[in-house]
């Protein structure tokens, strides 16, 4: 059975690297290292906005698959606090391992409640009311239901604001980005260029 060759996390394309165009080419680990280095130095001179840091990898490495290895690259965050409580979406810029040849930059998004952790924006606008405040914060039950939907309204805001940022820096950094125009049911898969 096949498989696809890149694997897709929550980018809107294939931000593909390392794709060879003729036999001679080969690309070794500095060729990836610095594109990780020119991605971690584009995030860090982003706008004053955003804050940044970096994240252990064991951090990130549960979310992404085991068939597709990859590495963490760098975080980006945005924050704000309501209350006594401090909300961070945050964007883990990783790459991911091709199955036959180059690999993907990608990143995932987490929503995080003073350290917890919604597995995505989607999870996080699903499950989230006031109640959950309950665990985190002091502010009497009514200060809570205000401050929720203040937060859902950050995080709405605030998660296309930091993925469009992540995006553009990918896009500027890939050797071609692709979309998926088909897959077949054994598993392979045809791509062709985004416009």
């Amino acid at each position: 059975m096949s498989a696809p060759n890149f694997c897709k996390y929550e980018a809107t394309k294939y931000y593909a690297i390392g794709m060879s165009t003729n036999e001679s080419e080969i690309f070794d680990s500095w060729y990836f290292d610095e594109i990780k280095e020119n991605i971690v130095t584009e995030l860090e001179n982003l706008t004053e906005k955003a804050t940044y840091y970096t994240l252990d990898s064991d951090n990130v490495n549960h979310k992404m698959s085991r068939y597709y290895g990859g590495s963490y690259i760098h975080s980006l965050a945005l924050n704000k606090t309501f209350g006594d409580v401090t909300i961070n979406v945050v964007c883990h810029i990783i790459i991911s391992n091709g199955r036959y040849e180059g690999a993907t930059l990608d990143y995932i998004t987490d929503i995080q409640i003073d350290g917890y952790s919604f597995d995505n924006y989607k999870d996080f606008l699903k499950h989230f009311d006031y109640t959950d405040l309950d665990y985190y914060s002091k502010m009497p039950v009514g200060m809570q239901k205000i401050q929720s939907k203040n937060i859902e309204k950050f995080v709405r805001s605030a998660t296309p604001e930091l993925t469009e940022q992540v995006e553009q820096i990918l896009s500027e950094y890939c050797q071609l980005a692709l979309i998926k125009t088909a897959q077949f049911s054994n598993g392979e898969a045809i791509y062709e260029k985004a416009s």
